[in-house]
C-alpha cells in the first residue's frame, strides 16, 4: 500500500482523487464509480480479472464520511482503458448514460491537466510495427461477425484515436499498447455476447413467429401414438405472432440487458 496522500480534483462539481506515486499519476476508481452510479463490486471484479488493469492496481487510503478507508487506484494511462470498458449502450437512464459519456470524453484530460501532463511530441516512443500488427489482427477478429455493418473496423480505430488522443493508431504511445489491446478485446467479448443473443433471437423468431410456436406435426403425432399405443391429443395452438407483437417493447428492452452479471450497471 502506498503512503502517498490522495488529493481531491474537481470534475464538474464532483471530487475525484488522484496522486503521483513515484512520479506516475494514479487515480482512485471507486469515487468515479460512485459519481457514475456504477456498480463498484462488479467493476472491482472486472479490474481484478483483467490481465492489464490488474497489474496496475495500487492500494491507497482515501478520506470518507466514516473515516479513512483503503481504495484501489489505477495509473492515469490506464484510466480510459477501464472507462471505455463500460458500455454506455447498457445504461437505460438517459441522464446516467450522458454522464458516463461525459466522463469517457473529458475525465482523462481533466486529470492530465491536474498533473500538468503535456501533449505527446514527436520524440515519444510509439508502438512497434509488431504491436500495430497485433492490434490490427485483434480488430479484424472483432469485426469478423457478418452482422456488423458500416465499417466497424474504422469505428474501433477511431475509438482508439479518441481514447488515447492520437491522430493515427500507429501514433499510439508504447506505454498505452496494453490498454489499447484490452479495449479492443473488450469489444470482441461484447460482439460474441451480442452474436449469441442475435442467434437465440433468430431461432426464437423462426420457431415462435414463422413456425407458429408449435413443434407438433401430424408425423410426430403418429409416431407418439404408435409408441404409446394410444392416440395423442395435440396441445392447443398458441398465436405466438400476436403475442410477439404485443411484447415487442419487452424484446427491445432485452437488447439492453447487461451480458455479464458481474458487470451490472
Amino acid at each position: 500500500m502506498s503512503n502517498t496522500a490522495l488529493l481531491p480534483v474537481d470534475f464538474h462539481g464532483t471530487s475525484l482523487y488522484a496522486a503521483a506515486i513515484d512520479g506516475v499519476p494514479h487515480v482512485a476508481i471507486k469515487p468515479i464509480c460512485d459519481a457514475l452510479t456504477v456498480n463498484w463490486p462488479g467493476q472491482y471484479l472486472r479490474i481484478q480479472r483483467h490481465p492489464v488493469l490488474s497489474k496496475g492496481v495500487v492500494v491507497m487510503q482515501i478520506p470518507s464520511a466514516g473515516g479513512t478507508q483503503e481504495t484501489i487506484c489505477l495509473p492515469l494511462n490506464l484510466l480510459n482503458g477501464w472507462l471505455f470498458g463500460i458500455s454506455a449502450a447498457r445504461v437505460r437512464d438517459a441522464g446516467r448514460r450522458e454522464r458516463l459519456i461525459e466522463y469517457q470524453r473529458e475525465c482523462f484530460d481533466a486529470l492530465a491537466r491536474h498533473f500538468g501532463a503535456a501533449q505527446p511530441n514527436a520524440s515519444y516512443a510509439r508502438i512497434t510495427p509488431e504491436q500495430q500488427d497485433q492490434l490490427t489482427k485483434a480488430i479484424r477478429s472483432v469485426v469478423a461477425a457478418k452482422w456488423l455493418e458500416n465499417d466497424p473496423g474504422n469505428k474501433i480505430h477511431n475509438h482508439i484515436r479518441v481514447a488515447f488522443r492520437v491522430a493515427r493508431t500507429e501514433d499510439l504511445p508504447a506505454e498505452c499498447f496494453g490498454a489499447a489491446l484490452a479495449l479492443v478485446r473488450s469489444k470482441e467479448q461484447a460482439v460474441e455476447q451480442a452474436s449469441e443473443f442475435l442467434a437465440d433471437f433468430r431461432g426464437w423468431f423462426a420457431r415462435e413467429c414463422l413456425a407458429g410456436g408449435t413443434p407438433w406435426t401430424p408425423a410426430i403425432q403418429r409416431n407418439l401414438t404408435k409408441q404409446r399405443g394410444q392416440r395423442i391429443q395435440l396441445p392447443p395452438r398458441v398465436d405466438w405472432l400476436a403475442l410477439s407483437l404485443q411484447d415487442k417493447q419487452a424484446i427491445g428492452a432485452a437488447l439492453l440487458e447487461p451480458c455479464d452479471p458481474g458487470e451490472r450497471i
